[in-house]
């Protein structure tokens, strides 16, 4: 199309073939153009420059640009259940922990102090097999206040109020058959009981007739609880608190 427009100028201009700019005189007949004659150089360049346009916009590369391969997102949807089970909207507990001990509680005699010559004998019916002995060279005591010179400690941590004690004890005759029990900086309790030669639960003085082994205590804390000699011989396997009067030992 160029081409053919800047054929129909370059006639129109009426170039003669000597190139003088007169007009050319067609005869009937005569080509419409020699193939000699020349074509205007600024038309000519013109038009080639034009193509060469068309011809590189035609000819451009087209995108190589690297297609998308990454592999899609197959990761399997969640699908379980949805969590329908109700808020917890219940008040924060924020009441004192409970730190009271167990009742009864139990203490084992030989893993207390022992003091004053108090031994551990091995005994296949004792709670652990074996309990803390009051040695039969010991002197009796009777004085009943203080802390029996012989005797075996055990540390407890106690509320304030009234507990109610029980002894385990292992006894030998009538010349060794009874003990004293009591909290440090208080008042001790004679017991002792006439069932010889074994171990016997004893809660009461007077051979577990009399008055019950009871102690009040003013304040709560920790303290150590006494269980020593009356007479030589006498043993301690086990001791039971209770806040419980009617409470007894299995």
């Amino acid at each position: 199309m160029r081409f053919a427009i800047a054929f129909v100028l370059c006639v129109g201009c009426a170039i003669d073939r000597a190139g003088t700019g007169d007009p050319i005189d067609f005869e009937d007949g005569a080509p419409l153009v020699d193939s000699s004659v020349a074509i205007d150089s600024a038309a000519e360049d013109t038009f080639r420059e034009d193509v060469l346009v068309e011809t590189e916009a035609d000819t451009a590369t087209p995108d190589s640009a690297a297609p998308d391969t990454a592999k899609p997102d197959t990761a399997a949807p969640d699908t379980g259940p949805p969590d329908t089970g109700p808020a917890d909207t219940g008040p924060l507990d924020t009441g004192t922990p409970d730190t009271a001990p167990p009742d009864p509680l139990y203490l084992e005699c030989e893993s207390g102090t022992l003091v004053g010559g108090m031994a551990l004998i091995a005994d296949a019916a004792a709670s652990n097999g074996q309990y803390a002995n009051v040695p039969s060279t010991s002197m009796p005591w009777s004085v009943g206040t203080g802390a029996p010179p012989v005797r075996v400690e055990l540390p407890v941590t106690l509320p304030a109020g009234t507990w109610y004690v029980w002894v385990r004890m292992y006894t030998r005759g009538g010349d060794s058959d009874a003990m004293y029990v009591g909290f440090e900086g208080g008042p001790l309790r004679r017991f002792y009981t006439v069932d010889w030669n074994k171990f016997i639960w004893v809660g009461a003085e007077g051979g577990g007739a009399g008055a019950r082994l009871e102690f009040t205590l003013a304040t709560a804390g920790p303290r150590k609880l006494y269980v020593g000699v009356g007479d030589p011989g006498t043993g301690c396997d086990r001791v039971a608190l209770t806040r419980t009067a009617t409470w007894t030992p299995p």
